[in-house]
């Protein structure tokens, strides 16, 4: 028979990867302290896509939006979730960068004709930063964004040779980059 190798999976925080509040059944995102989740539900043909943000303990529905292609989702440990909503292929609509509080409101809302492809909040929730392929209104080719949330402006823009993998804030509140 050969080899077989052994596959080892890990789910954020020990929990499980996939849940259903609110008949929305989605991939579920973790807040570093676990106060909250997140879940998306993709898009369909036919049907917008959903973010929920939950309370953990409580399972309680602090809000639920819909939006064309909800990708690439962070959450802080206030609760504050950042999403990239992405335009389709053929579509000559913008994508957007949106930073939501935990009540639903737009902290941070900005248009681009070049796909995001990555989002990151610190823990506190007072900085953004997304990543974007082919780069953004700010500047040309691949970049990354860094956004001041709690004055709604941009506060640093740094452009990149290559595509963003994965980024995450750290404690110190440094921007760290996997390309």
């Amino acid at each position: 028979m050969g080899i077989r190798p052994s596959i080892d999976i890990y789910h954020t925080c020990g929990k499980k990867e996939y849940d259903e509040v609110h008949g929305v059944f989605g991939r579920v995102i973790y807040s570093p302290n676990s106060e909250y989740f997140v879940i998306r539900k993709m898009a369909t043909a036919k049907k917008y896509g959903k973010v929920l943000l939950v309370e953990t303990d409580s399972r309680k529905v602090k809000f639920l939006k819909e939006m064309e292609r909800p990708e690439f989702i962070s959450i802080s440990n206030i609760g504050n979730v950042a999403v990239c909503n992405l335009r389709g292929i053929d579509d000559d609509l913008p994508s957007e960068v949106i930073v939501f509080n935990r009540e639903g409101k737009a902290c941070i809302k900005r248009k681009s004709f070049e796909n995001p492809n990555e989002s990151a909040l610190n823990q506190d929730g007072s900085l953004a930063a997304f990543a974007f392929v082919g780069g953004c209104e700010y500047i040309e080719g691949h970049s990354i964004v860094i956004f001041d949330v709690v004055n709604d402006r941009s506060i640093q823009i740094t452009p990149l040779e290559n595509s963003v993998y994965k980024m995450h804030f750290d404690g110190n509140n440094n921007l760290k980059v996997l390309q």
